[in-house]
């Protein structure tokens, strides 16, 4: 077999591994913005202002952990695989656009979650709730009681409450991603 004859099985695996990636981040971006935060939110549960940080923090670092490592991987099998893809003579996709652009524009889109997040995100919900995190983590180092009362429970809802929304703006670029590399 010629080298040629493995381009198709590469682009394909390529692909693949690009809609996995934009589908898990997709999943995990909506379950965090639309059943986690709600839950954690609900005035029912009743979870205190540190609670309710610290609960953020574990569901912001899981997804991160996985994000910051998966993301270039994503968007990098989907450019292969356009790459692969560019002199494929192939009818347009369903949304009109041609084979090899579809492909990159998912890896585009995938990519263009990490500038949102970085220019968008981390200087407001998530640098306030993490100085507050720091500081809770700084008192138990001394050994000192969170007092609740020390947390503003308004403020501190509301911060998550602004995580969650801009949270879902990133799982728009995540599900484009997905969509684009599932419909090529």
């Amino acid at each position: 077999m010629s080298a040629e004859s493995y381009v198709p099985i590469i682009a394909l695996t390529t692909r693949v591994v690009g809609v996995g990636i934009a589908g898990i981040m997709t999943g995990y971006a909506m379950a965090a913005s639309h059943q986690v935060m709600p839950a954690i939110l609900d005035p029912a549960v009743g979870l205190s202002a540190d609670k309710l940080i610290r609960t953020w923090s574990a569901v912001f670092d899981t997804g991160k952990a996985f994000a910051v490592r998966r993301l270039p991987i994503g968007a990098l099998a989907f450019f292969t695989s356009a790459y692969l893809t560019h002199n494929v003579s192939a009818p347009p996709s369903i949304l009109g656009i041609q084979g090899s652009t579809h492909l990159a524009l998912a890896g585009a889109a995938l990519l263009a979650s990490a500038p949102y997040t970085i220019f968008f995100m981390f200087p407001t919900s998530i640098k306030r709730l993490k100085n507050k995190l720091a500081i809770m983590d700084e008192a138990v180092h001394r050994g000192e009681a969170v007092e609740p009362k020390t947390l503003d429970m308004a403020d501190t809802r509301a911060d998550v409450e602004d995580w969650t929304r801009r949270n879902t703006v990133r799982m728009c670029f995540f599900a484009t991603s997905f969509l684009l590399g599932i419909t090529f």
